[in-house]
């Protein structure tokens, strides 16, 4: 089922950079993509956009999405006891 398809965005996946899929509704965008992500092994976020009604609604249907993926963890009382996910995860919002 559309292996090209598939193997072509797989290559924008694991590349830097960036490719826009147009087509009409129900002709499966969604799902091609998806393939694509799931055989890359590539952590992602998916959100459906579609009924979002405000930036401070899609910042949360983001941060939901985002934390499914990259979960808190409970971080030591003593502050000289930080560990790399959590620092790395600071660098990167920094």
């Amino acid at each position: 089922d559309r292996i090209e398809e598939v193997a072509y965005i797989r290559h924008f996946v694991e590349s830097a950079n960036h490719l826009i899929l147009i087509s009409p509704r129900r002709f499966g965008k969604s799902s091609v993509v998806a393939k694509a992500l799931s055989q890359s092994g590539r952590k992602n976020i998916t959100v459906n956009l579609q009924q979002v009604t405000s930036v401070a609604d899609m910042s949360a249907k983001l941060l939901r999405e985002f934390f499914k993926v990259h979960p808190l963890e409970r971080i030591s009382s003593d502050p000289r006891i930080i560990s790399e996910d959590t620092m790395s995860i600071w660098r990167l919002s920094i």
